[in-house]
């Protein structure tokens, strides 16, 4: 899957329709981007560039709205363009120049008369000399083979750690009090923040910051936020796990402590890779979950436990075993326990082959 900002390549060489992955809280950032792209004057056919209006549909509306900018921001606004029967009908009967965002069309089967219709929206782009492009916006896309070599999918991913700290940091700034008694405050609330949308910290920071009187208490609700938010998609997440030593597992503290190591900043200037995982065997109470909860503690990090039974009880596995990795990636580095992974592995399901506890920093 390509990041967004790729869609100007695509473009460029004949790509008249994408599908873009994207979180709804990062909705509209979105559409600013696809409005700023429009007004940059895009690189067409030929040599020309020239201004385009950016268009945005879906369900809820009867109308096209246009993308407009007014007062700094970016409104949409109705057009007098209805759309009474099929949005892709309509466009394909009366094209026009344009950049066309359309939500909540690729449904979950798509049937072939929507197959067909943009079939015939792309070989019509090829040979009409009008600008006209499409971006079906979805947060889940799961194109039908036959559509596949026609649509390329992009992904408006999740933000890695640098990102979310130069939100944080631009969040810092405007409210000097946080940070100002205690110098990890700021680092607490990027690690607190870590696993949301671009969207969705911004606005969880605003609004909870009415009802705090210090940082530590603005990282408690967004920890509670994040824990509850993520608890849904079948992990379990443990900011600072407080466990006991483990009595017995002396060569296993011994080989965390040279692991924790590898995260100090002087090892990753020598691009040291941490290992695999491991793999933790026995029957109950043999102290595989303390384990797990000893791991996260010895590295500082969070740990996260996956939950089999809600991934695999989703009405769509493929989307919540998606969501879950992107989520985990967006969390690292992190400890990933899986949980009585033998379960799955009996089921015959198709899982990344990832021992237990696991640091998440990459997936294996």
């Amino acid at each position: 899957m390509q990041p967004l900002q790729d869609w100007i390549k695509l473009i460029e060489q004949n790509a008249p329709i994408v599908a873009l992955e994207y979180q709804t809280p990062d909705r509209m950032a979105v559409l600013s981007q696809f409005y700023q792209w429009g007004k940059a004057r895009l690189p067409l056919r030929g040599t020309a560039k020239h201004p385009l209006p950016v268009y945005v549909w879906n369900p809820g509306y009867s109308t096209l709205q246009q993308l407009v900018a007014q007062h700094g921001s970016i409104i949409l606004q109705p057009t007098t363009q209805m759309i009474e029967q099929d949005i892709f009908q309509s466009l394909l009967d009366h094209p026009e120049s344009g950049i066309y965002l359309l939500e909540g069309v690729l449904n979950s089967k798509i049937s072939q008369q929507r197959c067909y219709q943009l079939l015939n929206a792309y070989h019509q782009a090829l040979w009409n000399p009008l600008p006209h492009y499409w971006v079906l916006l979805e947060t889940y896309v799961q194109l039908p083979w036959e559509l596949q070599p026609f649509i390329p999918v992009l992904s408006h991913a999740m933000p890695d750690r640098h990102q979310v700290e130069a939100i944080v940091t631009q969040f810092c700034s405007q409210h000097p009090w946080i940070g100002k008694d205690d110098p990890e405050a700021k680092q607490k609330l990027i690690t607190a923040c870590q696993g949301l949308p671009v969207g969705e910290i911004a606005m969880v920071l605003n609004r909870l910051l009415a009802f705090v009187d210090t940082p530590e208490q603005l990282v408690q609700l967004i920890l509670e936020h994040k824990t509850n938010k993520l608890r849904g998609r079948g992990l379990e997440y443990i900011a600072e796990p407080d466990v006991p030593t483990a009595a017995g597992l002396d060569l296993l503290e011994r080989r965390l402590e040279a692991i924790a190591s590898l995260l100090r900043p002087e090892a990753q200037k020598y691009g040291l890779r941490l290992p695999t995982g491991m793999v933790l065997w026995g029957p109950p109470g043999t102290g595989k979950s303390l384990s797990a909860k000893l791991a996260a503690k010895k590295m500082g990090l969070p740990l996260l436990a996956a939950n089999w039974g809600i991934l695999l009880s989703s009405p769509n596995p493929d989307r919540a075993l998606k969501e879950f990795i992107a989520v985990v990636t967006s969390l690292a580095p992190c400890v990933l326990y899986w949980d009585d992974f033998d379960r799955v592995l009996l089921a015959g399901t198709r899982m990344p082959m990832v021992g237990s506890p696991v640091v998440s920093r990459r997936l294996y």
